[in-house]
């Protein structure tokens, strides 16, 4: 299995996990690409209609070249991105598990298939990540923060669908969700949705491709702006010499595997043997404090070099106590 890590410092990391405070490391099978995204999302027991609607509409969107991302469950999950596939679109997976132990079981077919069709499986956790709830619902933020808008097919009062729903509320997100019949008892979280949070009612699926690409280009305006702002206010690597370094002894080791030749996380896990969360984390430390730096060709230490050893004192001679 090729998995590889990405970090907010590698450039195919998704820019809208920075609205995440966490900015959380990935573990990534498969290929991301920048562009407009919908975020389609749902009950695991839809209705047949509802599935139906839910492989439509993603199919619809992938051929527009809109990418499909979702939870990778069964149900309305698996309809998307099965969609996106009947498209030969582009179709994202973020797991609520490690890669080693991809949930739902039933869906390591699929997952394959995405990966192997130019899409991506996407994990915030180390590889061997159990699926437990508190994981779902910190893939379920994540995935409202890369979407330009979350659609919501069919779902009950309380669901995952509905708590992705609710963290797009919070980042600003706009939601999108299917009208239900009255005499449907499988859509009361989409009604709610309509009634408590002024989500936009689905017409047809020219309206949605208008609102993901009319949310893609505020975002990439609203980016390139933050990029200017940041290359003006970005401040020069502090200078570390022989006083002021101040590395402790596991950051020290990972200046040094740099220096002999490490150049991304996945080849510092394996000569320091530490996950890639906690890797990542230390990389980002040592970048914002000059030691090392990211390049188009990798990791590599910074213009002013870091202290490795710190120079061993000088102990008298016969020489020195004779004169």
């Amino acid at each position: 299995m090729n998995v590889r890590t990405l970090t907010p410092l590698d450039a195919e990391y998704p820019k809208p996990l920075g609205a995440l405070g966490d900015r959380p490391t990935l573990r990534v099978r498969g290929t991301l690409r920048e562009g407009p995204t919908v975020a389609i999302v749902g009950s695991r027991k839809a209705s047949e209609a509802a599935l139906a609607y839910a492989r439509f509409l993603a199919a619809n969107l992938a051929s527009h070249g809109i990418a499909v991302w979702s939870g990778g469950a069964l149900g309305i999950d698996t309809s998307a991105h099965q969609g996106a596939l009947d498209a030969e679109g582009h179709t994202v997976v973020v797991l609520g598990s490690g890669h080693t132990r991809p949930y739902p079981a039933a869906n390591i077919g699929l997952f394959d298939r995405v990966v192997a069709h130019q899409g991506a499986v996407v994990s915030l956790y180390d590889d061997d990540a159990e699926p437990i709830r508190q994981r779902f619902l910190r893939r379920n933020r994540a995935l409202a923060a890369c979407a330009d808008l979350v659609v919501i097919v069919e779902c009950d009062l309380r669901s995952g669908a509905r708590n992705t729903a609710n963290h797009a509320h919070q980042l600003g997100k706009r939601v999108a969700v299917v009208l239900q019949p009255p005499w449907s008892g499988y859509g009361l979280g989409c009604i709610e949705e309509l009634e408590s949070h002024n989500a936009t009612p689905i017409r047809n699926e020219e309206q949605v491709r208008m609102i993901v690409e009319a949310e893609w280009e505020m975002r990439r305006a609203s980016d390139a702006s933050l990029d200017a702002v940041a290359r003006e206010l970005r401040p020069m690597p502090r200078q570390l010499g022989f006083a002021d370094f101040g590395l402790a002894d596991e950051e020290r080791a990972l200046v040094e595997a740099v220096r002999r030749g490490a150049t991304d996380i996945d080849g510092l896990c394996n000569v320091l043997a530490r996950p890639p969360s906690v890797v990542s984390a230390q990389v980002i430390e040592l970048v914002l404090r000059g030691a090392i730096e990211q390049t188009h060709r990798g990791l590599r230490l910074a213009s002013t070099r870091v202290p490795l050893q710190s120079p061993a004192p000088r102990l008298p001679s016969n020489t020195d106590e004779q004169s």
